[in-house]
């Protein structure tokens, strides 16, 4: 991405400066601009208690980030992430824990500096692995959405950051907006493509469009009539070591299936999900109650389940 960005600015492009794309793409230099406009950020380097997260200081996905309870196992996961992290090196966190229920992610775009804010939308973490993106619910219910707004808006300015579509994951930390990271790039799992399912907006269309300096898709967005279809994504990983049998689906739920896609055949070596790139496939669901779209998305690892058996 900042080859992009160098490259947008060098031939005076729609882009942004190469700056801006290195703090987002850089875990180390991001904590640091958080705290230097006085955004909340956990503390970054060595002194504090265990646990810690380790983390490649230019990688996403999940990839590589390790919980670390001893010295041991700092020194394993620095060296592990030191060898998938994009400059090679490694950052070291203080743990912060996060209800696994209570994050929240979103497709942001920007547009000469204006920002839209129908992307965002709730990301349940699985209760196995707290990490790793599992259920996204269109739309975001949270009382206190303008204040995490507000967050991001002082992160993109003060980053430099004017155009382009940025993939966020927050949440609130004893009251305070949390930014946990911001990727200069689409979100991965289709989820430009349900944003637009939830809302009507085609982001494909206006990183297309404005990157080539035409605002009339962008522009008509003024006076575009939002949907608000309930939309659950939730992606499939497996929990357990073996071959895949199929997928379980409770009776309770199959009503409200719109789509379901399973990416390994039957018999297929299945091994335990270590981050977001793992998934073996996905199913959605369709609600018309905000009720009972929050309270079936919470237990939908109880009522879908990848069947794996023994080798």
């Amino acid at each position: 991405m900042c080859d992009v960005a160098f490259i947008s600015q060098e031939l005076g492009l729609v882009g942004n400066p190469e700056e801006a794309i290195a703090i987002l793409s850089s875990k180390s230099k991001f904590r640091t601009l958080q705290k230097q406009i006085g955004l909340f950020a956990p503390k970054v380097g060595n002194g504090f208690s265990f646990p810690v997260i380790i983390k490649p200081d230019m990688n996403s996905g999940t990839r590589g980030t390790t919980v670390a309870n001893n010295e041991a196992e700092v020194e394993a996961a620095v060296e592990s992430c030191e060898k998938i992290s994009r400059n090679g090196k490694a950052i070291v966190e203080e743990y912060i824990p996060i209800d696994p229920e209570t994050v929240i992610e979103g497709e942001i775009f920007i547009n000469k500096g204006q920002i839209l804010w129908d992307g965002l939308f709730r990301s349940i973490r699985s209760k196995a692995a707290p990490m790793i993106p599992m259920t996204y619910v269109f739309p975001l219910a949270e009382e206190r959405v303008d204040e995490l707004k507000a967050a991001l808006e002082a992160a993109f300015q003060a980053a430099g950051v004017v155009h382009g579509e940025y993939n966020i994951e927050a949440c609130f930390v004893n009251s305070e907006p949390f930014i946990i990271e911001i990727n200069p790039r689409q979100g991965g799992n289709d989820l430009p493509r349900y944003v637009q399912e939830h809302c009507g907006i085609d982001y494909y269309r206006l990183l297309v469009t404005t990157s080539v300096g035409d605002d009339g898709y962008w522009n008509s967005l003024r006076e575009f009539e939002r949907g608000n279809n309930r939309i659950t994504h939730h992606m499939l990983y497996p929990k357990e070591n073996g071959r895949f049998k199929g997928v379980w689906i409770s009776d309770e739920i199959k009503g409200r299936v719109s789509r379901t896609q399973i990416n390994v055949g039957i018999g297929d070596r299945a091994e335990v999900a270590e981050d977001g790139s793992a998934s073996i496939g996905y199913v959605d669901l369709v609600f018309e109650d905000s009720i009972e779209q929050i309270d079936i998305s919470r237990r939908l690892e109880d009522l879908i389940r990848s069947e794996i058996g023994e080798d």
